[in-house]
Formats: C-alpha cells, structure tokens, sequence
C-alpha cells in the first residue's frame, strides 16, 4: 500500500509539472522566446529491479571510475539495510537539494565574492542538505588503500576519515586509511600558500575544518597524497583533508569527494592531466551502473 501511495504521489506531482511546463511554454511562445523541452520516461517512476544493471563503459582509451548509487544493488555499501532510504525519504532529500540550489543561485554574486574572500579555513564551508547519493571507489596512498566516497558537487575540498580519530568518527564499511602506512603522505606546512589559515595549526601543520547545514563537520589535516583512479591513472600530491574528527550522516562511506567550485576541487586539480575535461553521468534508476570520466 506504501508503496502504490508513493507511486501515486509521484503521478500526480509529474501532473503538475506538466500542466505548469505547458502553461510556460504558451506563453514563452507568445514572446518569442526559445522553448527547451525534455522528455520523462513513465517507466522511471516504477521501482526498479533489486539486481545491479550494467551500463555501457565509456572507452578504453579514457579515464573512468564507476558511478554507482548508495543505496541501490551496485553498492557494497547497500548491504546496510538499516542505511537505506525510502522513496519518501529520497524525495525529501532531493526537493531540499534543489531548493538550496535555488537559494544559493538567488544570492547577489558581489556578496557571494566577499564572503568567499573572508574565508579564513583552507577549504570553503560547504551546506549539504540530507547526504550526496552518488558513490566512487578511488585509491589512496601507497600501497594503494581503497576508500569508497560519496561525491558532491556543493563543496571542493575530497576527505576521508584516518587513523587514529583523535576526537569522533562514524561508523563505515571499509577500513579507515592510516597515513602512517603510506610512504607518499605530506601535511601541508602552515607556511603554504594554500593554508587559508596559518593560525588554525598543530606543530607547523596546517588544519581544515569544514561544517555542513545538517550539523555534520569534519576537522583534520590538510595534506597531499597520491590518488589511484586506475591501474595507468596515478595522480601525484592531490590536496586532501585527513579527517580525525567527523560526526554526520554519512552512511557507510569513508568520505567526500569534492567536486564543487574552490581551489581544492578534484576537477580543478586534474584540469592539466585532463586537459581541463571532466564529467559525469548519474543513472535514472538507482540500481544502474554509471560513469563519471
């Protein structure tokens, strides 16, 4: 019954959107204005199957990583059955998302400048609301150490949570990255330019901190580390925090992967290996495997 209630729900918000995309359309028409029309496929809104459909891989000659959504049957992280959302709760999620995207696209850009000029912390304050549902595996360190990352395109700096948690850590599936057993692991000297705050540090080391809308935080160093995105992928000295002190809903990942505007943005410090191409793909049905490349 749940279930048939959501499904009806759905129906009838796709209904308004409609009836408000064609009232729009007649009179963009009347002015002369350029329509863009899209297409929605009905069947998206049944729930999907509960087995990981594939997807066709981008070509071999590119860099790849799977994109795959946390909750559904391409996730290693989908077997916490007590993480998982329902479809009210992804909704919620989602209508959040989008009027924080409207709020921060309101704001006058002059402000957004100024604010971003006081910024004292090394990495920008970032406001997610509910968590990013999208999941990459990347490797770390050398040896390499695999951690699973929810992406996140409203923040820049990538963390992940590491050994030892000298305040709190949540709970996640894989084990925590130690940067003493990586041989490639540097702090970043508080003399660095870019330490945004030479007097947030401990022992010349230099610290981040970042606090999300939803009461999540993450406190820890400022460091570089070589990120493995496949066998012939290798990135040397890629900024990153070493969180030690993390409390949020984070749901089983072992961090973020920073994919928003700022100085420490993954995209933005791969711009010279990629030749400045970046992008992504998130599937419709939370149980399909992506690509971001």
């Amino acid at each position: 019954m749940s279930i048939m209630r959501n499904f009806l729900n759905m129906i009838i918000l796709l209904c308004v959107c409609l009836n408000w995309c064609f009232t729009e359309g007649a009179e963009k028409r009347e002015s002369g204005k350029v329509l863009d029309s899209y297409t929605i496929q009905v069947s998206s809104l049944f729930p999907s199957s509960s087995s990981c459909v594939p997807s066709s891989k981008v070509s071999n000659t590119k860099s790849s990583l799977r994109v795959v959504h946390m909750h559904g049957a391409c996730s290693h992280l989908s077997s916490n059955k007590d993480a998982r959302l329902d479809h009210d709760e992804i909704l919620r999620r989602d209508e959040a998302r989008v009027e924080s995207i409207h709020s921060k696209l309101s704001k006058n850009i002059a402000d957004e400048v100024s604010k971003a000029k006081s910024t004292k912390l090394p990495a920008k304050n970032g406001i997610i609301l509910g968590s990013p549902n999208y999941i990459v595996t990347i490797g770390i360190g050398t040896p390499k150490h695999d951690i699973s990352l929810m992406f996140d395109t409203g923040s820049d700096l990538t963390w992940t949570q590491c050994e030892p948690c000298l305040g709190s850590c949540y709970s996640q599936k894989e084990p925590k990255f130690n940067p003493s057993s990586s041989s490639s692991y540097h702090n970043v000297s508080c003399s660095s330019p870019m330490c945004g705050n030479p007097e947030s540090c401990s022992a010349s080391n230099c610290l981040y901190g970042i606090g999300y809308g939803d009461g999540s935080v993450t406190v820890g160093f400022l460091a570089k580390e070589k990120f493995t995105l496949t066998n012939s992928d290798v990135l040397d000295d890629i900024y990153f925090g070493c969180g030690e002190n993390n409390k949020g809903v984070f749901i089983g990942s072992a961090g973020i992967l920073g994919l928003g505007p700022g100085k420490f943005s993954f995209p933005l410090q791969t711009t010279t290996t990629y030749n400045n191409i970046f992008s992504y793909c998130c599937g419709c049905r939370i149980h399909t495997l992506k690509y971001f490349c």
